[in-house]
């Protein structure tokens, strides 16, 4: 039930804003960073700019990119999962790796565990 009165939250928040896109990544055992890499590129233009490049939205002013379920993702053979990791980092490594910036784009993560009640 809980889960369910927050999607609808989230989605009566998405539509209250003026020119702002939701791109939604729906997270499986096999999302990785590059799955998010390319919902930014599908979503957004690459702009040349004096600092380097920057992502901002093609068709609106915002852009919100909603990761869902970021819990299920397979860690690997280290129990790291490789898209959190990247997405603990993403500020930085686009920024100092590539020059690349992010403009008008917001990150909303979802992550849901089942809590057993009987313990």
């Amino acid at each position: 039930m809980l889960l369910l009165l927050y999607r609808m939250l989230l989605q009566y928040c998405f539509r209250q804003q003026r020119s702002t896109q939701v791109a939604v990544v729906h997270c499986s055992a096999q999302t990785s960073p590059l799955h998010v890499l390319q919902k930014l590129g599908q979503m957004c233009m690459v702009i040349s700019s004096n600092t380097g490049r920057v992502y901002r939205p093609k068709d609106c002013d915002r852009l919100v990119l909603y990761l869902k379920d970021l819990n299920l993702p397979k860690p690997d053979k280290w129990g790291t999962s490789q898209l959190i990791a990247f997405l603990h980092q993403v500020h930085y490594w686009l920024v100092l790796v590539f020059f690349v910036f992010l403009l008008r784009i917001i990150l909303i993560l979802t992550v849901w565990f089942l809590v057993n009640e009987s313990t």
